[in-house]
This record gives structure tokens, sequence and C-alpha cells, in this order.
């Protein structure tokens, strides 16, 4: 007589053992992809409230002249050094044709942590060191660690929206 043997076989056990690697792949995959989409909507969403903010903040200024509506770290627009820098920022971001923006104003500022605090805007997004480089005048801002995926490295809010997950 023949015996009935109860079991797995080795062919049905690497197939599952496959099935389990290719859905765990999928989820991993997944889920970076939707945690990296949620980091970077929230930096949008604290650079647009930032946006917001500094345009604010200009209108006062070109109101009543007070310079004192602007706040943060005046940057030397004077300097090649930082021009090029800002330049190069919207080169890499295809957006060469912002250049008269970038050399034709005075109101370039940096604002730190304490300053976006000081906005009223709280944010994870500024560590030490990290600062936002705006533009009141055009109501441009820039992450200074920029935001890097698929190795291409954004710095600007317009850059930021452009990404694709």
């Amino acid at each position: 007589m023949i015996k009935n043997k109860n079991g797995i076989t080795m062919v049905a056990l690497v197939i599952t053992v496959m099935v389990m690697l290719i859905i765990a792949t999928i989820s991993f995959v997944t889920g970076k992809e939707l945690l990296d989409s949620s980091k970077v909507k929230g930096y949008i969403t604290t650079m647009y409230m930032v946006k917001g903010e500094i345009e604010n903040m200009n209108e006062s200024y070109e109101f009543d002249g007070d310079i004192n509506h602007l706040i943060g770290k005046m940057l030397d627009t004077g300097d090649s050094g930082t021009v090029e820098k800002l330049k190069k920022i919207y080169e890499d971001e295809g957006m060469e044709g912002r250049q008269t923006e970038i050399l034709g104003s005075n109101t370039w500022y940096v604002l730190d942590k304490e300053d976006v605090n000081n906005l009223g805007i709280k944010n994870k997004m500024l560590n030490d060191g990290e600062v936002f480089i705006v533009n009141y005048t055009y109501g441009m801002v820039i992450y200074s660690k920029g935001y890097t995926i698929s190795g291409k490295t954004t710095y600007s809010l317009e850059g930021l929206t452009k990404l694709e997950f």
C-alpha cells in the first residue's frame, strides 16, 4: 500500500518565498516613495508659508519704505560670488530667464531658523546652519541644503514643485 504523505513540496516552498519577496519589495518601494513625497510636500508647504509672509512684509515695506519690515540678514548682491551662486541654482533648475530678478534686486535676505520661527512658522526643515534665502521683491524662496532625489538636487520652491515621484 502507498502511504499518503502530507506536507509541502520544495517547489511550492520556493514559489511561496518568491511571491513573499516580490510583495515585500513592492511594499518597500511604494513606502519609500510615499515617505519621499510626504517629506517634499512638507517642505513645499513650509516654503509657501515663508513666501506668503515675505510677500506681506514686502508690501508693508513698499507702502511706507521702512526697511525694518524686512527680517533676516541682507545678502550683498554686489558680491559677484553670491550672484553667481544664485544664478547657478536657477540655471540648474532650468530657470535661466529669471536672471534679471536675481541681478536686479537688492532685497535678497537670509532667514535662519529663529527668523522663520519669528514669522510664526514652526518648521522641522531648517537644522543647524541651514537657512532660507529669500527675495522680498519677487517672492523667491531658496532652501540652502536643497533636496536630492534621483541624483538631482533642487533648492528653490519652484524646483521642488516640479519634482516627480
